[in-house]
């Protein structure tokens, strides 16, 4: 259940309301009074409700003693949210005190609203302008109303916790909390999902974005993006971590070998489940006067990627550095991963791989095949 379950006019309050809630506090504890208790315990960025087009929830980190407080804070926020006009007030003047201030992320902000509309990545909030417009439009009765019909009926959640813990002590205490949460009487307005369209135009296909607001550099996005009705295997996961790492190594090469004007590079591995798709990113940030060198620099470097390959030395640091160690045994057993594993299994029911599993992909992945994974993950026709 999320924003996608709201009517287009309740989009805004549905999008904003953990946000909301979270700068409100919960019961008689405002945030501060809730900072100031937690001080001194592993919860100290407390309890943060979150929202997309497809799901709400809370996230929460601690350690293992501090589980009782970590799930009695989750009880409060489910139970007890606070209701408070002037910290509604505070945050509506902190969204465009943090919009204003800062041109450069102010720019990076709207670039990046364009590209998650241009992609059709709805499982990220509204963001940059279109959230400082909104903020100070929004019905706070309104965003409270639906925290409070989100969190409405306890049945709808699964609570994943990951960590070591003694069952016989750790059981009654999600009992006595988390069991005891009743249904409320709110409920949702029952409107039919909003219509997402997944059509993307005819790629390849460039959009330019112009900021009202004069800047100093330039970024740069591009995605090689695949729409994923299907599941992405454990394989193209493998496969398309690699290339990240590929791109990441080559684009360094604009500045310290071409000694380009570039201010930032990156590249991603994108599995998108909620809104679809998979996608390989190239994110970077350069002066004005560079631009169409640069972009001249990155579509050479990907050709030649695809028609040559790389060497043997580069493959040997890439799976040595950061691929065998990214799926080892032991990253695997940390909580963070066990938690990941956990979330897509019940979440989007993809069964939990195996150790064999990845033993046997990584195996069979030599710089030959790496040629035939790059022409497949950077097809111009998904650019």
């Amino acid at each position: 259940i999320g924003t996608s379950d709201f009517n287009n006019k309740d989009y805004f309050e549905a999008s904003y309301a953990p946000e909301i809630v979270r700068h409100s506090g919960v019961g008689n504890l405002n945030k501060f009074q809730l900072k100031d208790f937690f001080h001194n315990t592993s919860l100290t960025p407390g309890v943060v409700p979150y929202i997309s087009s497809e799901e709400f929830g809370f996230n929460i980190d601690f350690k293992p003693e501090d589980l009782e407080l970590a799930i009695q804070l989750t009880y409060l926020y489910m139970t007890a949210p606070r209701k408070d006009k002037e910290a509604f007030k505070d945050w509506k003047l902190q969204e465009k005190r943090t919009y204003l201030k800062d041109v450069g992320l102010r720019t990076k902000l709207d670039f990046y609203q364009m590209v998650h509309e241009i992609i059709g990545n709805y499982s990220v909030n509204p963001q940059g302008i279109t959230k400082y417009e909104a903020a100070s439009k929004l019905d706070y009765g309104k965003a409270f109303n639906i925290y409070n019909q989100l969190i409405s009926n306890p049945s709808d959640f699964t609570f994943i916790i990951t960590g070591e813990y003694d069952l016989h002590e750790a059981i009654p205490i999600l009992r006595k909390y988390l069991g005891n949460i009743s249904e409320k009487t709110e409920s949702r307005d029952g409107a039919p999902k909003n219509e997402v369209n997944y059509q993307l135009s005819k790629p390849p296909f460039k959009k330019i974005f112009i900021p009202e607001t004069s800047i100093e550099n330039t970024h740069l996005f591009y995605t090689f993006l695949r729409r994923t009705k299907e599941q992405v295997s454990l394989q193209e996961e493998i496969e398309s971590e690699i290339i990240k790492e590929v791109l990441n190594y080559k684009l360094m090469t604009l500045r310290y070998e071409k000694k380009r004007d570039v201010y930032l590079t990156g590249a991603r591995n994108e599995i998108n489940r909620e809104s679809g798709y998979h996608s390989i990113n190239i994110f970077l940030s350069c002066s004005k006067e560079d631009l169409n060198t640069i972009e001249n620099d990155l579509n050479i470097i990907i050709n030649k990627l695809k028609l040559e390959g790389i060497s043997e030395d580069l493959f040997e640091t890439i799976m040595q550095s950061h691929i065998k160690p990214k799926f080892s045994e032991a990253k695997r057993k940390q909580n963070r991963e066990v938690l990941e594993s956990l979330y897509n299994y019940y979440r989007y029911h993809i069964p939990i791989s195996k150790k064999d599993s990845y033993k046997e992909i990584l195996e069979h992945i030599n710089i030959t095949t790496i040629k035939g994974l790059l022409n497949k993950y950077l097809d111009q026709n998904n650019l």
